[in-house]
């Protein structure tokens, strides 16, 4: 369409909407939340067509300005994210299944310079590199592709936006990934964002995974910054602080406490790097591990029941039966620490579960606004 003839190579991307941003924006959200599921067709188009360029039933990217003290006008939104479902790497069909989502959280002068950049650089740059990879390994699509290639990729990715920063790296940025590729999902990290799994299982949600935090004060992380000649401060308890990792100036002094070890940018503090940690995990395995712990959870139950009622001992795997894989949902989420501090990610997960997949629940995108606004209520009294 003529639409998509504006979107870059790496496909049609998604970008974060402000919740208290632009008049539409926030008219949209006020009236999915106040008439849930009460508006008509027309409405709902409406609503929708203001809201599209962050999201849809399936999908949401939101976002809040935070407040740092002095005017209003002089603040600025450090915080970018995307989503691009389909992803266009080396994806001839626009499959569904190939998408990818991330957050970057800017931090410092010219914070939000790096994280914009690295919130299109990316997509970007992976994307070529699939389409490369499909075209040496002739798979045809990256779905078959070897998990260590695709790693690699998303390896360089990074580092290649951290690399071309525009900001000389001035500037820093957290970068939280999630690509899937068919069965496949591929959680790169580099910073304190994350990007976490949570599935729905018989009507139950569970966290099943978490990108990892990259704090200067593990182990591996001190190990690297300090004999690249950076320091680790660890505070103690009650100093009310958290691990920093100091660039050291030319005199031997330190400078510039950055409170994570992975970082895109942020060129000055030795020993932080921008490769990201990457998991894979596989769909099919997940569901078949929470069918089975589903069965042996019923089973524990029934003879339970069996041995305090009396009941005779076959009665024990009554109705454990398999469930249909087809039943459980999955929902991937990115987010910032402006969220995850505040809020368990157990339950984040079981509010943007029900958006989308109950059908009395809230709208997703009303269910996102909430956790974004009960996040900064909780920021705004610490």
């Amino acid at each position: 369409s003529e639409e998509d003839d504006n979107c870059p190579t790496y496909g049609c991307a998604l970008f974060p909407l402000d919740v208290i941003g632009s008049e539409p924006t926030r008219t949209g959200l006020q009236t999915l939340r106040r008439e849930a599921g009460r508006h008509n067709a027309m409405q709902y188009t409406q609503i929708m067509e203001a809201l599209k360029t962050a999201g849809d039933e399936d999908k949401v990217a939101l976002t809040l300005m935070g407040y740092k003290g002095g005017d209003m006008g002089d603040q600025v939104n450090q915080d970018s994210a995307t989503i691009v479902s389909p992803f266009a790497g080396g994806n001839p069909e626009d499959d569904p299944s190939i998408q990818l989502l991330g957050v970057f959280d800017g931090h410092g002068r010219l914070g939000e310079v790096t994280s914009e950049h690295a919130s299109k650089a990316i997509p970007r740059i992976l994307s070529l590199k699939l389409q490369d990879l499909v075209d040496r390994e002739y798979t045809g699509t990256p779905i078959s592709l070897p998990e260590s290639l695709v790693v690699q990729a998303i390896k360089e990715a990074f580092i290649e936006a951290d690399e071309t920063d525009p900001t000389d790296g001035v500037g820093g940025s957290t970068a939280t990934v999630c690509l899937q590729l068919g069965h496949k999902l591929y959680m790169a990290n580099a910073g304190d964002s994350l990007s976490f799994l949570a599935m729905v299982v018989d009507e139950k949600v569970q966290l099943v995974y978490s990108t990892r935090e990259d704090k200067p004060d593990l182990p591996d992380e001190r190990q690297r910054i300090t004999e690249a000649g950076g320091y680790v401060h660890i505070p103690a308890p009650h100093e009310g602080n958290v691990p920093r990792a100091y660039y050291i100036d030319d005199e031997g002094r330190p400078r510039f406490g950055l409170a994570m070890s992975r970082t895109i940018g942020d060129w000055k503090v030795q020993g932080v790097i921008a490769e990201p940690i990457v998991d894979v995990l596989n769909i099919a395995t997940l569901v078949d591990q929470a069918i089975d712990k589903h069965v042996e959870e019923c089973r524990a139950k029934q003879m339970s029941q069996s041995i305090r009622n009396y009941y005779p001992y076959y009665h024990r795997y009554y109705d454990c039966q398999p469930l249909d894989p087809s039943s459980i949902q999955i929902v991937a989420i990115s987010a910032s620490d402006g969220m995850t501090d505040f809020l368990r990610k157990e339950y984040i997960s079981q509010e943007m579960a029900e958006a989308f997949f109950q059908r009395d629940g809230h709208h997703p995108f009303v269910a996102a606004e909430h956790l974004i606004i009960k996040a900064a209520e909780f920021w705004d009294t610490e």
